[in-house]
C-alpha cells in the first residue's frame, strides 16, 4: 500500500513537471499577504485525509513535503484550461467573474465541485464553484509549500484571487458560507481586510497568477466545442468534451436534440399552410406553389426517420464507447 502511494504522488508531481520549475522564496516568490493579514493560524490548519486523483485515493502524510505537495498540485491543476487557453476567449471574457450575489440574482444555482478547472464554469442555470482551500488562508503553508514551486504558487494566487471576485460583500460572504464554499470561522472583519491586501498585490503583477484566472466565468457548452475540435483525432476527447455530464442516453438526447421537436412544430405549421392554400383557387392553380409543396412534403417526410437513423448511430456509438472505456477500466484494476 506504501508502494501504491508513493507512485501515485509521484505520477502526480511527473504530470506537472513540465510546467513547474522548483524555486525557493528567496528568488521573489511571496505569499498574496503579509503574515499578520493571516486569516489562519498554522496550528488551526487541518488537510483532509485522502484525495482523490483519476479514480485512485491517496493518503496525506502530513510529516512528507512530497505528499502535501502532491495534494496541492492536484487540488488546484487546471492543466486541461491551460492546454486549450489561446481559445478561452471563446467560452469567457478575460474580466472578473460575477459576485455571489450576483450569481444569485441572475438565477443561478450554486453547485460544488472538487475540481478546480470546473470553479466558475457554468451552463444554463447552474455554476460550478470549488470551495476555498483553508490551506490558502494560511501564511505558513505558503512559505512552506506554495512558495517552493513556481507553477503552484501561480495556480494558488489564481485562485485565492478568484474569491475576492465572488465575497465582495457581506451578502456575498452569507451566501459563501450557506453553500460551503468558505468556512464558518472567517467573519467579514477578517476577509474584508484580507481580500483587500490580495488584490492590491496580485493586481499590481498579474503575471503571477496562473493564466486561467484572466478569464472569469467559462461557459461549459463552449469549453465541450473547443475541446472537441481542438483535439479532433482523439476519439474519446471527440465523445467527451471538456466535461462529460451524461450518465443516461436520455439525458444526453434531451440536451442536444430539443431543437427536434422545434423542427417538427414548425414542420406541421407549414403543412397545414400549404393544406389550406392548395384549397383555394389562386394558389391550386399555382404550379410554383405545387412544386414547393411537394419538395416540402418530401422533407417533411424525409427529415424525422434521417434524425432518427442519426439519433440511433449516435446512441451507437455512445454505447461502444462506454463498453470499451468500462472494459479498459476493469483491466487497468486488475494490473
Amino acid at each position: 500500500m506504501g508502494k501504491r502511494h508513493e507512485m501515485a504522488v509521484r505520477t502526480i508531481l511527473e504530470e506537472n513537471e513540465d510546467s513547474v520549475i522548483e524555486i525557493d522564496s528567496s528568488k521573489g516568490l511571496e505569499p498574496p499577504f503579509a503574515e499578520e493579514e493571516k486569516i489562519l493560524r498554522e496550528e488551526d490548519l487541518v488537510l483532509p485525509g485522502t484525495y482523490h486523483h483519476k479514480r485512485n485515493v491517496i493518503s496525506i502524510n502530513n510529516d512528507v513535503a512530497s505528499s502535501v505537495k502532491g495534494y496541492m498540485v492536484c487540488d488546484l491543476d487546471v492543466t486541461r484550461l491551460n492546454k486549450i487557453h489561446k481559445h478561452l476567449w471563446l467560452a469567457g471574457l478575460p474580466s472578473a467573474s460575477r459576485a455571489l450575489h450576483n450569481q444569485v440574482r441572475v438565477g443561478r444555482e450554486i453547485i460544488i465541485t472538487e475540481s478546480a478547472d470546473l470553479h466558475i464554469v457554468w451552463r444554463d442555470n447552474v455554476v460550478t464553484l470549488k470551495p476555498l482551500p483553508d490551506y490558502l488562508l494560511s501564511y505558513a503553508t505558503w512559505i512552506n509549500t506554495l512558495c517552493k514551486d513556481e507553477d503552484l504558487y501561480r495556480s494558488a494566487r489564481g485562485f485565492l484571487y478568484s474569491y475576492t471576485w465572488l465575497i465582495s460583500s457581506k451578502s456575498d460572504l452569507r451566501i459563501a458560507h450557506a453553500k460551503g464554499l468558505i468556512s464558518e470561522d472567517i467573519k467579514w472583519e477578517h476577509w474584508a481586510p484580507f481580500s483587500a491586501a490580495v488584490v492590491s498585490r496580485i493586481q499590481g503583477d498579474p503575471s503571477s497568477i496562473n493564466q486561467r484566472y484572466i478569464y472569469g466565468e467559462l461557459r461549459l457548452k463552449r469549453l465541450n466545442l473547443i475541446y472537441r475540435f481542438s483535439n479532433a483525432s482523439n476519439f474519446k476527447t471527440m465523445i467527451r468534451g471538456y466535461e462529460y455530464g451524461y450518465h443516461q442516453y436520455s439525458t444526453y438526447f434531451e440536451r442536444n436534440f430539443k431543437w427536434v421537436l422545434t423542427a417538427i412544430i414548425y414542420i406541421t405549421v407549414v403543412l397545414t399552410a400549404m393544406q389550406v392554400g392548395l384549397a383555394t383557387t389562386q394558389l391550386n392553380t399555382s404550379a410554383m406553389f405545387n412544386r414547393v409543396s411537394y419538395g416540402f412534403t418530401l422533407f417533411s417526410i424525409l427529415a424525422p426517420l434521417i434524425t432518427l437513423v442519426i439519433g440511433a448511430i449516435i446512441m451507437l456509438i455512445l454505447a461502444v464507447f462506454n463498453v470499451r472505456h468500462a472494459l479498459g477500466e476493469k483491466a487497468r484494476s486488475h494490473q
